[in-house]
């Protein structure tokens, strides 16, 4: 799941690594899926990048914006899984969306970038229960809050996203989520210690 950390660590890579670089070809879903979504036909994609040079790519919330040459934009949102690599015949058997350079495949919430795989650890950092009303917190709890969040989204960014999740490369971040798919097992055994 792309969150802030994750979508500005893709933005840097796919920055360092395709910049300049044109899209050769376009290839379609080889099994689309009922949540992938396309702007129109997605069967449009190879008329509309082959071609383009991409441009820049910055991390914006849960988004991965793109910037191709002559205005064209690719926006990756959450739920996405990018790989950069070399064609082969290691190549996955399903995609929604194949772009070739040397190779690259391809909640409605009130703060982009921050779901709840980040949220879990920026509320635990600051010692504040999810389900506490917002209308109860006070001017201290607020500035543990904002403290939390910026220190925390800073962590997961600084060491290559959290280690539930995998970069352009595959390779998974360097910040240990303190609540996660990871860590659930461990935090009730602890919790069970303690009754």
């Amino acid at each position: 799941m792309i969150e802030l950390p994750e979508a500005i660590i893709l933005g840097r890579q796919i920055n360092k690594m395709l910049a300049g670089k044109t899209v050769t070809d376009v290839f379609n879903a080889t099994s689309l899926h009922k949540f992938a979504f396309f702007n129109g036909d997605s069967l449009n994609y190879k008329t509309l990048l082959s071609g383009h040079k991409i441009v820049s790519a910055k991390g914006i919330g849960i988004f991965v914006d793109i910037a191709l040459d002559q205005g064209v934009s690719l926006f990756i949102n959450d739920g996405v899984k990018l790989r950069y690599g070399n064609l082969s015949s290691t190549m996955p058997d399903k995609y929604q969306l194949l772009l070739t350079l040397k190779a690259f495949l391809a909640t409605e919430q009130r703060f982009p970038g921050i779901g709840n795989g980040v949220l879990q650890d920026i509320l635990y950092r600051a010692s504040l229960h999810p389900k506490r009303k917002c209308s109860s917190l006070s001017d201290a709890d607020k500035r543990l809050l904002w403290e939390s969040i910026r220190q925390t989204l800073a962590d997961m960014t600084a060491k290559g996203g959290r280690d539930i999740e995998t970069d352009l490369f595959g390779t998974k971040g360097g910040y240990k989520t303190l609540l996660s798919k990871n860590t659930y097992l461990i935090r009730l055994s602890v919790l069970d210690n303690l009754f």
